[in-house]
């Protein structure tokens, strides 16, 4: 699994709208893609949701499936509080590296 990074513009996007949205995308969760959270920058009306997923197909595949629209897919990594987010294999890599 790798991280991806969905960008989506959103003007007048909402708590609400935000919420709702977080609801359908963790429905998608399975062994190809896992929704870890979303990232909202209001004064950019801009929203980010971040997956690990087995490609960016599957990414897009899932946001599709629940009607979030995906404007660019990017991989990123993924890091926590204090540690990076280990692939399944135990070793921090890109996802661009695949």
């Amino acid at each position: 699994m790798h991280g991806y990074l969905v960008e989506r513009y959103w003007p007048g996007v909402s708590d609400d709208n935000v919420r709702e949205a977080c609801l359908r995308v963790t429905a998608t969760d399975g062994p190809t893609t896992t929704f870890l959270g979303v990232v909202v920058v209001p004064g950019d009306e801009t929203v980010f949701f971040q997956f690990l997923a087995v490609s960016g197909a599957a990414v897009r595949a899932a946001c599709a499936s629940v009607g979030v629209r995906c404007d660019r897919l990017v991989a990123a990594d993924y890091w926590g509080p204090s540690v990076p987010r280990r692939h399944q294999d135990g070793e921090l890599r890109s996802a661009a590296d695949t």
